[in-house]
């Protein structure tokens, strides 16, 4: 089986679905990737956007000339023209199937609508910033008026494009049951669950230190919606004298934001450490060292982090929300808990002192490794591509 993938996902847990799916596929399924290139000069640069593995790379530049910073606003207005060329490659390509992922700027791309093999998309979410409020762009929270009036127009524009390419995929693949019930739900859309697994190998306890392990790790991009601030707010209502340190671990990130999240932690007492564009190899390291995995984002539509420190021997700490409800067992390897100060810093201090009364940190591991495994997962995703690319060709 030919299958034409394509993706233009930042750094973050959607990219490591596409990396896990391209490096682990069987013999028999021969996977060529297809991509836009910013020349470096975006918000995420390609060569932190790079899938290894297949047997073919192919992209397409988004602007011409030399690299410099461009908003998402104005690569939005160069879209058109790089994915009619991405389809056009991908058309006279011979391909059984086309395996699309979301595009950073528009969600779901617009070649959809132009592909004439049959066409699997998967939705790691929905387009939040047109399905969401508090997602969305509010005044002040860029430099001027006029720009958050543009923000909020091609928004809108972006949204119309994501819907429509929705609708033009033959079948939808999504990572949790929350995910399926919010596609349901925003596009009218049934979509088939396969969720992503995590690499058991990698992410697997180490050796660590003999003292009682104390600190907290947040693993994501640092951004309002992941919401580290309300962890922050959650470690200073903990008595100084038993408050542990803070490891932020991040890729993405609003500078704003992080700013605030700091001058919060200095005020407040708060000891942060920041690791950023690290290795896989060094997050399993901080994971297995540290004694709690908090979980804060705001509707997380799944939630690898909690799986990846699960899989490492450290219990989570988590809202009550979204795909956390599936990725953490009550009681078992985590706690969920109410979103408030007061709820998350009682659940960091249950784990601490060991009063929730959780599987061990030997037996952790066990509790979502078979559930939850990569092989179990790529199995599931060529199996859809399979049974797609009986389908007919169709008029693009």
């Amino acid at each position: 089986m030919k299958v034409a993938l394509y993706h233009d996902l930042p750094p973050g847990g959607a990219l490591h679905v596409v990396r896990d799916f391209v490096a682990g596929v069987p013999e028999g399924v021969d996977v060529d990737a297809f991509t836009l290139d910013t020349g470096d000069g975006s918000l995420f640069p390609t060569r932190a956007r790079r899938v290894d593995g297949a047997r073919r790379t192919s992209t397409v530049r988004l602007r011409p000339g030399p690299s410099r910073r461009l908003s998402p606003t104005v690569l939005a207005t160069q879209l058109p023209r790089a994915e009619r060329e991405i389809a056009r490659r991908i058309n006279e390509g011979g391909y059984d199937v086309a395996y699309v992922h979301p595009c950073w700027i528009a969600y779901a791309p617009g070649v959809l609508t132009m592909l004439t093999m049959p066409t699997v998309l998967y939705l790691h979410e929905v387009r939040r910033a047109s399905f969401e409020p508090t997602y969305r762009a509010r005044p002040g929270s860029l430099s001027t008026t006029p720009g958050w009036a543009v923000k909020r127009v091609t928004d809108d524009l972006l949204g119309i494009r994501d819907r429509r390419a929705v609708a033009a995929a033959d079948i939808l693949l999504c990572n949790s049951v929350y995910t399926a019930e919010r596609i349901l739900a925003c596009y009218g859309r049934a979509a088939t669950v396969v969720s992503p697994g995590i690499d058991t190998d990698l992410f697997r306890p180490r050796q660590t230190v003999p003292e009682r392990r104390r600190g907290v790790v947040v693993v994501g991009g640092v951004e309002p919606f992941k919401d580290q601030l309300l962890v922050v707010r959650a470690l200073a209502a903990i008595h100084s004298a038993e408050r542990p340190d803070l490891t932020l671990i991040f890729e993405r990130c609003n500078e704003a934001y992080r700013r605030e999240v700091l001058v919060e932690a200095e005020r407040s007492g708060v000891v942060v450490h920041e690791l950023r564009g690290v290795a896989d190899d060094t997050v399993a390291e901080v994971y297995s060292r540290s004694a709690v995995t908090v979980l804060a984002a705001r509707l997380e539509p799944l939630g690898l982090t909690a799986l990846e420190s699960i899989a490492c021997g450290t219990p989570v700490v988590a809202v009550r929300e979204a795909g956390y409800r599936e990725t953490v067992t009550e009681g078992v390897n985590g706690l969920l808990v109410a979103r408030s100060v007061g709820a998350l810093a009682d659940g960091i201090v249950a784990v601490l002192d060991g009063s929730a009364a959780l599987a061990s940190r030997e037996k952790l591991p066990d509790t979502v490794r078979e559930r939850w495994s990569n092989r179990t997962s790529i199995a599931g995703q060529v199996r859809v591509l399979e049974e797609a690319s009986m389908a007919k060709t169709k008029e693009p």
